[in-house]
């Protein structure tokens, strides 16, 4: 089940992106996303909370858990969007998609955590994957946005680490979600307030947000599952199944050519996918 809930988490992910560009086209900012988003989710998992007499107290370490995982995930989309106006998005997204580079590096560093072989052939596939079908744009590239994405990634490796070595793995889901998309807020709402960013929507702007928020809140809740099943590092490679989706949601919704370089990318990420599984199998 832990293998199905990061792939269920990536492949809403994938879909997300369709959300949020219509969100900007409606007066969103890439700073103000994550507070339009808790608009929708803090009340929704206190109300369901209230509903499955589910108490919301939690430690003073669980607590700043929360804080630090929530500061990690608006850091990484508020890194990995603003990197789209300085490098092509093919690059920012393959260079934000190494991120399990980082978070095996990490493992091997911080908790001296050494991967098997199969690991390796895992994440080779993924890299190999990403790299074939993120269509990389010529052009349009500076040290500046290689740096920013690449920074996305290696705090994104940070928030992946923190649930699975956190205290704040032991939480309630719903629990979970309503702190972490509370904090979220907070930081998207305090930075948007100074930037001067944050900005009204239009109703299709709102209906896309609610759509988008929704779709994040059950992805919080899968990750946090996926997470604590298989562990960060098993995790962090499943989860590059999110740019396969977004390819694939490209080809039919947005009319993009599906070319063989991306077929071939596709194979290596679903050929990854599964070596995953079976080697998750195995350690069962």
């Amino acid at each position: 089940m832990g293998v199905f809930y990061v792939i269920l988490a990536a492949v809403l992910n994938g879909f997300l992106p369709l959300m949020i560009t219509i969100v900007y086209e409606s007066g969103g900012h890439f700073t103000n996303i994550m507070f339009y988003k808790g608009i929708f989710v803090v009340p929704a998992a206190w109300m369901l909370c209230r509903l499955r007499r589910i108490s919301l107290r939690v430690t003073l370490r669980q607590n700043l858990s929360c804080m630090t995982i929530a500061l990690f995930q608006f850091l990484t989309s508020v890194l990995l969007y603003s990197s789209y106006t300085m490098i092509s998005t093919g690059m920012a997204t393959t260079l934000h998609f190494m991120y399990p580079v980082f978070v095996m590096l990490l493992c091997v560093v911080l908790f001296r955590k050494h991967p098997h072989v199969r690991e390796w052939m895992i994440l080779a596939l993924c890299v190999t994957g990403v790299i074939l079908f993120c269509n990389v744009q010529t052009g349009k590239q500076n040290l500046s946005g290689i740096f920013v994405a690449l920074l996305s990634g290696l705090v994104y490796s940070g928030y992946i680490l923190t649930i699975d070595k956190s205290s704040a793995a032991g939480l309630s889901s719903l629990v979970f979600m309503f702190y972490v998309f509370l904090y979220n807020g907070l930081f998207s709402g305090s930075v948007s307030l100074l930037a001067g960013t944050l900005t009204g929507l239009s109703l299709s702007g709102w209906i896309a947000m609610a759509i988008s928020a929704l779709a994040a809140g059950i992805v919080a809740v899968a990750y946090q599952r996926g997470i604590v099943a298989t562990g960060a590092c098993t995790a962090s490679i499943l989860s590059v199944a999110e740019p396969m989706v977004s390819v694939l949601v490209g080809v039919f919704f947005l009319g993009e050519a599906f070319t063989l370089r991306s077929g071939f990318g596709t194979l290596c990420v679903v050929a990854a996918v599964v070596l995953s599984a079976l080697n998750r199998g195995d350690e069962d």
